[in-house]
């Protein structure tokens, strides 16, 4: 999907995405990959996410979860992929709605509260 292209334009998804989010890019945290699958359950949880699935592989954690909200009950996609590198994790997120065109910025504000609780967390 991030290797598409975006309608009318000469620009990838994800192109798209790094031109509009510039700060939401991965992160990495100083703690263990198992330590830091911890830690991203509890957050889901405070964020009043649903676990949908968990799955270890030989590259790392994969969580998905979704969100769904109170007044219209629509729900949002929020995948957290866990890589290790040495004694860190390297912690990439996506956050995407199941309908519609635009979220009015909700998927981004998501992940940057998570991406907050995630620092704090482990610093």
């Amino acid at each position: 999907m991030g290797d598409d292209l975006v309608p009318n334009s000469d620009k990838t998804v994800r192109e798209a995405q790094e031109e509009a989010f510039p700060d939401l890019t991965p992160r990495k945290v100083n703690a263990s990959l198992d330590e830091t699958a911890e830690i991203v359950r509890v957050i889901l949880s405070d964020m009043k996410m649903e676990m949908l699935d968990e799955t270890l592989t030989d590259d790392g954690w994969r969580l998905e979860a979704a969100y769904t909200s109170q007044w219209f009950g629509f729900v949002d996609d929020f995948v957290v992929r866990l890589t290790p590198e040495g004694s860190m994790t390297i912690v990439n997120v996506r956050s995407k709605s199941r309908v519609g065109g635009s979220d009015l910025g909700a998927n981004a504000a998501r992940v940057r509260a998570f991406f907050e609780k995630l620092e704090s967390a482990t610093s």
